[in-house]
């Protein structure tokens, strides 16, 4: 089909692509807007909205224990936010877990975000980095001093623990 020899069918098909970009475009805003995290909030804030969200889309019991009074530089939240997401969708993928728990310690400097499910767990000696795993360790890692560390076994759930420095 070409523009001399069917000009109509041609017309018609660049109207549905047209239709469809325009759909892409509108999914990519939303999906922007719901990977952002709104600055105007704290962590504690933008994790318990996330969580509210995430835990009735997944039938995912969730508790956050992040302290309201911990003041953390905003590209030190976006990072830990980011890491949150990721693990969560970890989480409602892979864990079969019905409970999840996010806490953030701190000692002094010391920051330390744990994340943990009791769900199936894995075998750690036998799993490779997926990207999501892959993605949460470079944030970490980009972190004063980051660190991710995974603690996991067949059927006991899994740990993400995130040690940094501020």
């Amino acid at each position: 089909v070409t523009l001399k020899t069917k000009p109509e069918v041609v017309e018609t098909r660049l109207n549905e692509a047209e239709k469809l970009v325009r759909q892409v475009q509108a999914e990519l805003v939303d999906l922007i807007r719901e990977l952002r995290p709104q600055d105007e909030d704290d962590l504690c804030e933008k994790v318990e909205n996330y969580l509210q969200t995430w835990s009735r889309q997944n039938g995912i019991s969730a508790d956050c224990f992040l302290g309201k009074d911990m003041k953390l530089p905003q590209t030190v939240e976006n990072t830990l936010f980011r890491i949150i997401q990721e693990a969560l969708a970890n989480i409602a993928k892979h864990s079969r877990a019905d409970k999840v728990e996010i806490e953030l310690a701190q000692e002094k400097q010391n920051f330390q975000l744990t994340i943990s499910d009791n769900g199936i767990g894995f075998d750690g000696q036998k799993r490779s980095d997926g990207i999501g795993l892959k993605t949460m360790r470079e944030r970490a890692e980009s972190l004063k001093n980051g660190s991710l560390e995974i603690e996991t076994e067949d059927g006991k759930g899994v740990k993400i623990k995130i040690s940094f420095e501020i």
